[in-house]
């Protein structure tokens, strides 16, 4: 049986274009998939917002601004730590653009700071810290939990966690919010 291979070829390429165009597509879809799934984590590894650094002493100084256990603030960055063993404070914040920003840290109680961030307490810029939360970690890692009154958005690194909360608050009819972008070791 003495057949020509390119005679076949040519008279089959009808078939083998096909399969090996779909081959080729689920070779690389396969390659897309387990480069996605490998990672679960965001490569941001921001660890100093305003000059404060994560993990660092505390050092008080004039422009500090102590909150109180009992404060609105304090509540949200609690339920974030998930403790309420810390001090909170805050210094104004160098970012642009927003009014009524602060940069936020929480102190434990050996005077080391265990999270760092910013908080706002007004809707437009707690709209426009939700978008720097975002634009700086990207949504395909982002896990967000909606409860009706707080909007939970987080994000993990190999060493950091990072939060944006949302709390939606009313004292009788006044309405308001306080938002807080924390970043905290895991």
């Amino acid at each position: 049986m003495n057949m020509n291979i390119d005679s076949f070829l040519r008279d089959s390429k009808w078939v083998f274009v096909p399969i090996a165009y779909f081959l080729l597509l689920f070779l690389l879809s396969m390659l897309f998939l387990s480069m996605q799934s490998s990672h679960e984590h965001v490569d941001f590894e921001q660890d100093r917002i305003d000059g404060i650094a994560l993990g660092a002493d505390f050092v008080v100084d004039n422009n500090t601004n102590l909150y109180s256990s009992q404060s609105d603030e304090y509540s949200i960055v609690s339920t974030v730590l998930g403790s309420n063993d810390f001090q909170l404070g805050s210094n104004k914040s160098l970012l642009q653009n927003l009014s009524n920003v602060s940069s936020l840290y929480a102190v434990n109680s050996n005077n080391k700071i265990i999270g760092i961030g910013y908080i706002a307490s007004n809707i437009d810029d707690c709209k426009k810290l939700r978008a720097i939360s975002i634009s700086n970690l990207g949504k395909h890692y982002m896990s967000r939990e909606d409860r009706s009154i707080s909007e939970t958005i987080s994000w993990t690194s190999k060493k950091n966690k990072f939060t944006f909360f949302n709390q939606f608050l009313s004292n009788g009819t006044q309405l308001g919010n306080v938002c807080t972008y924390l970043i905290s070791n895991r």
